[in-house]
């Protein structure tokens, strides 16, 4: 999806919704690429946190505190003091 393939995926869905299964090779391969992406991440995180568990739990409420913040004031940067709203 980051590489612009969100209208040709879509497509490729009412195709196969609408009996066409000439795209269904392309969304197999599309499903697996998202169910590896996803069991990537969560392994990569169990991982770091078997390892790392103090600073990850640190960089965990760190994110927490700035996204609050940046929330709470009205802007999309800690840094920028101008409101969004």
């Amino acid at each position: 999806m980051i590489f612009g393939l969100y209208v040709p995926i879509i497509s490729a869905v009412k195709s196969v919704i609408t009996f066409d299964f000439a795209y269904l090779p392309i969304l197999i391969v599309f499903a697996l690429g998202i169910l590896t992406g996803a069991a990537s991440v969560v392994r990569i995180i169990k991982w770091a946190l078997d390892k790392h568990r103090p600073i990850m739990i640190f960089f965990d409420y760190r994110y927490d505190d700035w996204f609050f913040l940046c929330n709470y004031h009205g802007t999309d940067d800690i840094r920028n003091t101008k409101k969004i709203h």
